[in-house]
């Protein structure tokens, strides 16, 4: 008997240290492009312009595009037709626009609960009223396509916040030792390990599906922020909790 309370109290170290460990990722994504400090350098997804200037110049002319596309000026706001930065990252809830040179530096836009990824309306918010049909002209299709952007990124941010709470709601009740508790615990992980999977999924899809109709384009360039291979790696540590929980509640005994 003494010797299955021990096993049950190893695995039940070994699915709380999954469990920590993801809900601690999962916390970095939350921060992601929360300022141009905490969390600047977590994103879900990057857009790159820095070439879109001299790739609109040598379409266009260097009479049409002047070197007035980008605002340089630190710390000017976002979405009053200012002028572009070089590069447009965003989170779960902000987006964040930056200048890379010669000093880098940025701005953050408002703070939204389950923000959405609509790449074209931030752009277009940002670009001056003389250049906006040339840059329309580089924007591709995919990236406009604001209804199934917008929509699987919502779907994807409550996936991964119900995740989250599930996770935290896991640690107590692996302290709590019984079978029940245990059980329960293996329940909350897995489902926080399937909304995981499916959230990321959906990024990474979304992302992929961007790239791939962009390769004909210059001056535009969409990448993978790291907070999508922490959402990942956040799935694999709650799936890996998952079987400790379970073994936990069968082994487990209380004198």
């Amino acid at each position: 008997m003494r010797e299955r309370v021990i096993r049950g109290s190893h695995c039940l170290a070994i699915g709380a240290f999954f469990s920590v460990l993801s809900l601690v990722l999962q916390i970095a994504i939350h921060v992601s492009q929360a300022s141009t400090t905490a969390g600047s350098s977590l994103s879900m997804v990057n857009i790159n312009l820095q070439a879109l200037e001299s790739s609109m110049q040598a379409v266009f002319g260097n009479s049409s595009v002047k070197d007035d596309l980008y605002n340089t000026t630190q710390g000017a706001p976002l979405g009053q037709s200012l002028g572009l930065r070089h590069e447009y990252r965003w989170g779960l809830y902000s987006h964040c626009a930056y200048i890379l040179s010669p000093a880098v530096y940025g701005v953050c836009g408002n703070v939204t609960f389950a923000a959405s990824w609509t790449p074209f309306e931030t752009l277009r918010e940002d670009v001056p009223p003389i250049y906006f049909v040339q840059v329309n002209e580089f924007i591709i299709d995919s990236l406009r396509d604001s209804p199934y952007l917008g929509t699987l990124s919502h779907v994807a941010f409550y996936l991964i916040f119900m995740a989250t709470i599930a996770t935290i709601l896991v640690i107590p009740l692996g302290l709590i030792r019984t079978t029940l508790t245990f059980l329960c615990a293996a329940i909350l992980s897995c489902a926080s390990a399937a909304a995981l999977l499916i959230a990321s999924s959906m990024w990474t899809s979304v992302i992929s599906h961007v790239q791939a109709t962009n390769k004909t384009r210059t001056g535009v360039v969409v990448s993978f922020g790291q907070t999508v291979w922490l959402t990942w790696a956040a799935f694999a540590l709650s799936l890996a909790s998952v079987l400790p929980y379970v073994i936990s509640s069968r082994t487990f005994r209380r004198f």
